[in-house]
């Protein structure tokens, strides 16, 4: 009788075993959750391993839960669930659901892939490609800023040149309309005495006067002819 029992009981774990394997997608630094049913397992332990699946590969069972946080497995029966916490690329791989059963174990292969995080990877991309264009804006606000100082002082140097040359005309046509007067030219006053009562031949005295001047302050010299 017992062993009808224990053969109806190997029978119906192996025929809980899982069909098929459950194939899951994890993002980087994120948590997962997976789900392992089996059949004729409400009492049974579970634990969730990974590659041999031998004792030493057994990251967490229900009979001990202690994982240093990385996992957790909830027990519900027939079902069971199991998180892990803040993925890794490591964490990608094949993994087991087990029963633990007289004789031999049940599993349900589990299969995990972890991947980056598409949203961080866009919102990395956007606020590089903001600060390159802030920094285009700014390197394009220096340029205008240069190149507008640049054409105020060229315009600047115009403004100076033709008021100077406007200066300098009006200086010219001043000096060209004022008359010139010569240092040289003096006027002697020439008188002739006559008697009425007496009719003499006299003849006019004319009178040459030259003037000339020194560079140093002498006083001039004057030279008189008869």
């Amino acid at each position: 009788m017992e062993i009808i029992f224990f053969a109806v009981f190997l029978l119906g774990g192996l025929w809980g075993m899982g069909h098929g394997a459950i194939s899951l997608t994890g993002k980087l630094s994120k948590n997962i959750e997976i789900t392992c049913s089996h059949s004729n397992a409400f009492y049974n332990v579970k634990y969730f391993c990974k590659g041999a699946c031998t004792n030493k590969d057994i990251l967490i069972r229900t009979s001990n839960k202690d994982s240093n946080g990385k996992y957790n497995i909830t027990n519900k029966g027939n079902t069971f669930y199991v998180n892990i916490f803040n993925l890794t690329k490591d964490d990608s791989g094949i993994y087991w659901c087990g029963i633990d059963r007289i004789g031999f174990d049940t599993y349900n292969k589990v299969i995990l892939t972890v991947i980056e995080d598409t949203k961080k990877i866009d919102t990395v991309s956007t606020q590089s490609t903001s600060t390159e264009k802030i920094n285009e804006n700014a390197t394009s606000s220096k340029m205008l800023v240069y190149v507008g100082a640049g054409l105020g002082v060229v315009v600047l140097a115009l403004v100076l040149l033709i008021f100077l040359r406007h200066r300098n005309r009006d200086s010219i046509t001043s000096t060209a309309d004022s008359p010139i007067q010569p240092d040289s030219l003096f006027y002697t006053t020439i008188s002739f005495n006559r008697d009425a009562g007496m009719r003499t031949d006299t003849r006019p005295a004319v009178i040459y006067s030259t003037i000339r001047y020194k560079s140093t302050d002498e006083s001039a010299e004057s030279e008189t002819q008869y």
